[in-house]
């Protein structure tokens, strides 16, 4: 596990090491060299529509992405979802972060921050929700509440990571529900990352149905 590498840096912990080169660096995750290989999306490229049928009608939801999901951010990814590395939620909350400024983001019009769920048994193997994880930063910056008990992952299906769009959004069909009423309330989704859109928009479905009026959907790469 990358954590025996950890020195602490002002509260924040920081491999020795640069995560994608093994290069010694003094703190931080990447080396400078390793940081600009990270593919920083800008408009329009950063801006996804997905289609989607909702109360018999088609709608146009639009996700913000930060970056494209490649190599470094590609295997600093896999290990902060699957290698327990929960630190590196820092390194990526300031991309995100840093979208939301290079959009001009008013957030005052939102209610509450809302992290795509994981099932109970999904956060028991790994240790945490990583879109919770990187939802907090987010949330603590805009002085807005977070949610994780807004909407939840009622079932464990296969994961989407091998699966074909088709079969991705057959695989979400069904598998959120939101337990409270939403009426009129505005939030902002996050998740990590968007490939075909499938789950993003299962949750935006769920939190529409329960009356949310508007959501600001948002991912760290695409």
């Amino acid at each position: 596990m990358l954590k025996k590498w950890l020195v602490t840096t002002k509260n924040l912990f920081f491999p020795a090491v640069c995560l994608a080169c093994g290069k010694k660096i003094k703190q931080d995750y990447l080396c400078s060299s390793c940081k600009k290989k990270i593919k920083i999306l800008k408009a329009p490229t950063c801006y996804t529509q997905l289609k989607i049928n909702h109360n018999n009608n088609k709608e146009i939801l639009t996700v913000l992405s930060s970056c494209l999901y490649k190599e470094p951010l590609k295997n600093l990814i896999h290990s902060f979802k699957y290698k327990r590395n929960p630190y590196l939620a820092e390194f990526f909350s300031r991309f995100m972060l840093k979208q939301l400024k290079v959009i001009k983001f008013n957030p005052q019009n939102y209610d509450f921050v809302v992290p795509v769920p994981l099932h109970r048994y999904k956060i028991k193997a790994r240790g945490y929700n990583q879109a919770e994880l990187l939802a907090r930063p987010l949330a603590k910056y805009f002085q807005l509440p977070l949610k994780d008990d807004i909407i939840i992952s009622k079932y464990i299906k296969n994961s989407q990571t091998k699966l074909s769009s088709r079969k991705r959004k057959e695989n979400v069909q069904g598998k959120f529900i939101v337990r409270k009423n939403l009426k009129n309330q505005n939030i902002i989704l996050v998740d990590d990352v968007l490939t075909t859109g499938a789950t993003i928009s299962t949750c935006w479905q769920a939190l529409s149905e329960k009356g949310a009026n508007k959501i600001y959907s948002t991912t760290l790469a695409k």
